[in-house]
This record gives C-alpha cells, structure tokens and sequence, in this order.
C-alpha cells in the first residue's frame, strides 16, 4: 500500500504553533520521502461553515476538516482515511456523550470503522502511545491547547478523569462495556422489523424534505420513531449533529400540531404524510423566477425543470438523456415561454380572470403548511388556444 499524509493548519492558534505543527509533519515526511499535502484554511473559511451549520467552534473544524480529507482521498483515488483517535480519546467521548444526555447511538462512541474513515489506535492508551515515541527516540509535538479547561474535552481530560482514577478503579472497562452494550441495542433497533423507509419529496442528487405514511410513523414505538428522525437527518445533511432533544420532540409530535424546527431541521404532519426537511436557509435559494421555453432546461434547488416539444412528451417516462428520472408532473401544451417563480413571501398571483391572491391564503386553502410553502412553484403560460393560464 502506498501512503500519504494530511495535514490542516486551521489557524486558530497562534501561528507559531499551529503552523509550526504544520512545518513537523511535513519535514517529517520530507525526511522519509512520504508524499504530504498541507492544507492552510483562507481567512474566515472556518467562521463560514460554524455560521452556515450553526454549531461551536470545534464542531465547525472538525466537519471542514473531514470533508478535506475526503477531497484528498478522491484526488488521490485512495482507499482509506486513518485518524489518530487513541483509548483515551475514546472514554472522553463516552464520558461526555453520557453527561450530555445522548441516546443509545451516542454511547456507542467512536467506531474503528465508518465509511472511509478507520481509526487503526482506537484500543491502544496513549501513555502506550507516548512510549513507544520515547524508546524510538521520535520527535512529537504537543497542542498548548490541550490543556485548556474552556473546552469541555479537556475538563473531562484534565479535571474528571484523574477523579475517577482516584476513586473508581475500574471505570475506564465498565465504561467501555456499557458502549458495547449500547452498540447491541443499537443493532437490534436497525433491525425493527416495522421501521419504514423515507421516501425523497424532490428529485435530485439530495431531497430537501423526506416523508413517510403518518400512519406508519404514528404506530412505531417512540424509540424507533427517534431512530428513525436521526437516519432521515444523517439522509438530508450527512455529518450534520443533531442533538437528541430535538429530535425527541419530533418524535413526539402529534397530528394537526404545527410544524416544529431547530438546528437546521424541521418536521410534522401535512395530510397523510410526516415530514422531515432542512430549513429553507440550509437547503435552497430563498427565491428564484425564470422563464424557460421548449428546449431549455434549468435545475433550481435539486429540481429539474424541462420545456419539451409536443413530440417528445409520450418518452417523459423513459427517461431524459438515457439516465432514469423521476417526473414530478408535466403541464401543458403551452405556446411560447412558460414563466416560473417561487412562492415567495407576501407575494400574490393573479389569475386569467383577473383575480388577486396572496400565495399564502392560497396555499393555506389547499392545506400546505406553512415550512412548505417557499417549495412550491407557480407558473403563468399561454395555452394554444391563446388564453392565459396561472396555477401552482
């Protein structure tokens, strides 16, 4: 196997030190011919991605981190990513999921294998770690930050551990078994022989809402509606955290009850269906309007929108360009354009007979709900015969 190495100066300690951990690793690997890129985020990068997934400070470099291993691992057309997580980091992510309320999922802890990442020292001390480094006289480098209390990893490093060594022998493998423990359980709930399947609301490479039969999500035990919420939100936004009180009150939501958001996720009941989505921000533009004729073709928010010539609608369902697509619905014959917008807020339409209303009334009238509404497109076109025609 041929190796390569990756290194991200994230740029939030002093550059003396986050750039000199840069500086280590790729004079390290210059010295045994190891190919190594050095990744120094741009100015900002890192704030961008904390507000756009409105998280903390560590969250946010972790997620830009990963993604930039991935882009790695597809340029390099490797096979796997190996990260350093040790035994120790390990207990501090069970203690700290513990005592932040997490489910069955989030005790499970850090996994040796997910996807393309594999964590090869995940049972390996890191005292055994810093051995080793001494009897091979390797040089290493140690992050100042570590030692920062502000950060709740490192109060339970430098504060809660060394209490629990002191007065319960043991904790670390009684930890360790709960998790395993928690990984069974877990298992067995995937497994629910009842646990529908989410069904994408738009075509597109990634849904912007999901649904299942109300029914069906209603009749589920509150624990696998919970495990059910959480696949959905890996679905929408891979990598995206969620926390388990948000997700408990989607769980919980009762029919004819309004939509309920947090994070970047909303859900609830609409007609027949429960919904599960991304907030409008996170997943599409806040409004669009163009007019597209036969021949064009335009994707606006993961949705394709396709003027065709009256010969080509009878091959609508056999697909456009070879490849199989959904076909939401078609319209028409018209002539000339067809003009297209968004249902945007405050805003009206105006029908052939020259009647005003609001989108909102409209929509309401047809029993959308309101987290809904901005997905909703409404067209104005002229039929063959000449007359106006305006709908949504």
């Amino acid at each position: 196997y041929r190796v390569a190495v990756c290194t991200v100066n994230h740029k939030i300690r002093p550059e003396e030190e986050s750039g000199g951990d840069a500086d280590f690793v790729e004079e390290y690997c210059r010295l045994r011919k190891v190919y190594c890129r050095r990744i120094d985020l741009k100015p900002d990068e890192l704030q961008d991605v904390i507000s756009r997934r409105q998280g903390g400070l560590e969250d946010g470099a972790r997620f830009l981190r990963y993604k930039i291993l991935e882009n790695l691992k597809e340029e390099l057309d490797a096979e796997y990513i190996f990260l350093g997580h040790n035994k120790n980091d390990q207990l501090e992510t069970l203690l700290m999921r513990f005592l932040q309320g997490s489910g069955a999922s989030g005790k499970n802890g850090i996994s040796f294998l997910r996807e393309c990442f594999y964590r090869p020292l995940l049972e390996v001390e890191k005292k055994q770690i810093f051995e080793y480094l001494s009897e091979n006289n390797i040089k290493y480098r140690v992050d100042k930050t570590n030692g920062d209390i502000s950060y709740l990893r490192n109060r339970i490093r430098n504060v809660l551990v060394p209490v629990l060594n002191d007065s319960f022998p043991g904790w670390d493998s009684g930890l360790i078994s709960g998790a395993e423990k928690a990984f069974d359980e877990e298992t067995a709930l995937d497994c629910y022989p009842g646990m529908p399947a989410w069904e994408p609301v738009f075509s597109g490479e990634k849904a912007s809402f999901l649904r299942v039969s109300g029914e069906d999500f209603s009749r589920l035990p509150k624990a696998i509606r919970i495990r059910l919420l959480f696949r959905g939100c890996n679905l929408l936004c891979d990598r995206e955290r969620v926390s388990y009180p948000l997700i408990e009150s989607f769980a919980v939501k009762i029919r004819d009850s309004a939509f309920s958001s947090g994070g970047n996720f909303t859900a609830g009941f609409a007609g027949e269906w429960y919904y599960l989505g991304l907030l409008l921000e996170k997943s599409m533009e806040k409004s669009y309007s163009f007019v597209i004729r036969p021949g064009d073709a335009l994707t606006v928010n993961d949705v394709l929108f396709r003027a065709f010539s009256s010969g080509e609608i009878e091959n609508l369902n056999k697909g456009i360009q070879g490849k199989k697509t959904h076909i939401i619905g078609y319209l028409g014959p018209f002539s000339g354009g067809v003009s297209i917008q968004n249902c945007k807020k405050g805003g009206s339409i105006v029908f052939s007979n020259g009647i005003e209303r609001l989108y909102k009334k409209l929509l309401s009238g047809e029993g959308v709900p309101p987290v809904l509404r901005p997905y909703v497109p409404c067209f104005q076109a002229f039929l063959e015969s000449g007359d106006c025609v305006t709908g949504i």
